[in-house]
């Protein structure tokens, strides 16, 4: 509504005859007129699509990962999904306009936060698995009373 007084506050300062003037008061007017409220209703929608599109770009960016098993990419769409559904829930019981567009960034905050690693996270996730793997088998050898010196190494 600003934006539409001072744009016809413009015209009506460059109008160079009283007919001009009139003519831009009236499509002023207008102009603030068409300007809409949006409902609760309206922002809730709103806010649950800019949540599924936040989804739907974190979808493509998991099953783009090459690096990732079918499993791990489950795991992280799942993550994710449950993300967005925790939001639309807070969209839903959200009571204002104001109060719809802090669930949305929280929402969608939520949703960017699912991290799809790289091949060297996975990488250095595996070779940690493995040297805990590693680890946890050495300390039963180790422990072991049935074993010679010579068998535990």
């Amino acid at each position: 509504a600003t934006d539409a007084a001072t744009k016809a506050k413009d015209a009506i300062d460059k109008a160079t005859t009283n007919n001009d003037v009139a003519t831009e008061q009236t499509k002023g007017t207008k102009a603030i007129d068409a300007v809409k409220v949006p409902s609760l209703t309206d922002s809730q929608s709103a806010a649950k699509k800019a949540i599924d599109d936040a989804l739907n770009t974190k979808k493509s960016e998991i099953n783009g990962a090459t690096n990732l098993d079918q499993p791990t990419k489950d795991k992280l769409i799942q993550d994710a999904t449950d993300a967005a559904t925790k939001a639309k829930d807070a969209i839903d019981k959200a009571t204002t306009n104001n109060d719809v567009a802090t669930e949305q960034k929280q929402g969608i905050k939520a949703i960017d936060a699912v991290k799809v690693p790289s091949l060297t996270d996975s990488q250095k996730a595996a070779k940690a698995a493995v040297d805990k793997d590693a680890a946890k088998q050495k300390e039963l050898i180790n422990n072991s009373n049935n074993l010679s010196a010579s068998e535990k190494q």
